[in-house]
């Protein structure tokens, strides 16, 4: 596969201008932090490998407090491949193909890339008290994938892509109920972001379907139901599943509506945006209380409160 251009102006949204604080910072940022990471903490690809999924003496596949940690990979991606298109640093670009190569490698043959045992992908039960993260996880990968063949048109990013979302499609296009299933909606939901944006790429007619398979899922009780509650005009906060986390798949709606142009997914996620800057905008610029809504910015848990 021929390499795509390297980084220039025209590649991102914004580029860097050499000798700004802002490029130092960047700068300093990649050597000492994004270049370093995947060499200091190995298992973040690692927890990826087939024999280390089946190995129940592992202690970050036993430990269910840790299901989030397949989303490592996926925020590392994105961020590397936001700054490289800022800086066109080449030894970062050569890094990020590196990875997604690894990446290739470890996909499993049905498009799984998650930490789960054989027997437990996506649905469970595994180690992980029986309530598998792999939709959260594998929507990070996916995202970075996604911004990397945007970015440049990298073609073996876009197949890692397809592979995950084809997985999806097969498990739970058509039966809102099987996602449900999956048990941690407020971080499984947000797949339907990437999926979406997968769709608008490619006008693929399966992954548009089960993107409104996820809408129909969110009407189930107890999973959110974002879309038809700000249709109505009621808040983000007051709705049954306010988690931060939850805000990935409300940004799923921007995706529909720039893939099909349908107006009711830019006025839900306008109405959500607005009850957000509203309610939720603290003082000192964070968002959010005890990592969800709360209606108020003065609204916290004690020990997290900074007032």
């Amino acid at each position: 596969m021929a390499a795509p251009a390297p980084a220039s102006a025209g590649l991102g949204s914004v580029s860097l201008a050499s000798g700004t604080a802002l490029a130092e910072r960047c700068r300093v940022v990649i050597e000492r932090h994004v270049k370093p990471l995947p060499s200091a903490n190995p298992q973040m690809l690692e927890m990826f490998r087939s024999a280390e999924r089946n190995d129940p003496s592992i202690s970050y596949i036993q430990d269910k407090d840790h299901a989030w940690m397949p989303e490592f990979a996926g925020k590392w991606l994105t961020h590397a491949v936001q700054l490289w298109m800022l800086t066109a640093d080449s030894e970062l670009r050569a890094q990020i193909e590196g990875f997604v190569a690894e990446l290739a490698a470890l996909q499993a043959p049905n498009g799984y890339l998650g930490a789960e045992p054989d027997g437990s992908e996506l649905t469970g039960p595994g180690f992980r008290d029986g309530y598998p993260w792999d939709s959260w996880g594998m929507y990070h990968i996916m995202t970075g994938l996604l911004t990397l063949h945007t970015a440049c048109g990298h073609q073996q990013a876009l197949t890692i892509a397809t592979k995950i979302a084809d997985l999806h499609v097969r498990l739970f296009s058509g039966d809102p109920h099987k996602l449900f299933n999956e048990q941690v909606q407020t971080t499984n939901y947000a797949i339907i972001d990437s999926i979406a944006w997968l769709y608008r790429l490619t006008k693929t007619p399966t992954y548009l379907a089960l993107c409104k398979t996820f809408l129909l899922s969110w009407q189930i009780p107890g999973c959110g139901d974002f879309l038809r509650r700000a249709l109505a005009g009621k808040d983000y906060f007051s709705g049954p599943a306010p988690r931060w986390e939850c805000l990935h798949a409300v940004m799923g709606l921007a995706e529909l509506y720039h893939a099909t142009g349908e107006a009711d997914y830019a006025t839900g996620l306008l109405d959500i945006w607005w009850s957000l800057c509203r309610l939720e905008r603290h003082p000192q610029g964070a968002l959010m209380s005890a990592e969800q809504a709360k209606g108020s910015p003065c609204k916290c848990s004690r020990s997290l409160c900074v007032f």
